[in-house]
């Protein structure tokens, strides 16, 4: 390898990447990004592997970097907004009210047009409101439960 072609070391990386060996493809991707700070796709398929490994919030980050230094990277914004909703989603689950808000509204940011970001939710009230109504339910099904085993 040339010590200082990016493409190379991209590449590279990318062929690891592809065959699922993240600790090999990781250190190429690094170089890439050490040689050229503005190299997106170094950033782009480092964002890749962060969501394969679960680390969707540092993928996240990565996929806003990918559109900091090229707006118009279409598939850095279609990741970064499944990515965005899908831990907007376990948040809510979690009860973690402003996270799911704040990963909601970020898909939002990045893609207003995508139609499925219009249904999302949008206020905390409405995400209480869910929780509450779930929450209503469970309960509900345990006095159930509960009646049906002392009958």
């Amino acid at each position: 390898l040339k010590p200082d072609y990016v493409q190379a070391y991209n590449n590279l990386g990318v062929l690891y990447k592809d065959n699922e060996k993240y600790e090999n493809a990781i250190p190429m991707f690094m170089k890439a990004k050490e040689l050229q700070r503005d190299h997106q796709n170094s950033y782009y398929n480092l964002a890749l592997i962060k969501n394969e490994q679960g680390l969707s919030e540092e993928a996240i980050e990565l996929f806003f970097k990918v559109l900091e230094l090229n707006p118009e990277h279409n598939d850095a914004k279609i990741n970064a907004t499944r990515i965005c909703n899908e831990l907007g989603r376990v948040y809510r689950k979690l009860g973690k009210i402003e996270k799911s808000l704040s990963c909601h509204n970020k898909a939002i940011k990045i893609n207003p047009e995508n139609p499925k970001n219009r249904t999302k939710i949008k206020t905390p009230q409405m995400i209480e409101n869910i929780i509450a109504t779930n929450f209503a339910v469970s309960i509900k099904a345990a006095l159930r439960a509960v009646n049906f085993t002392l009958l």
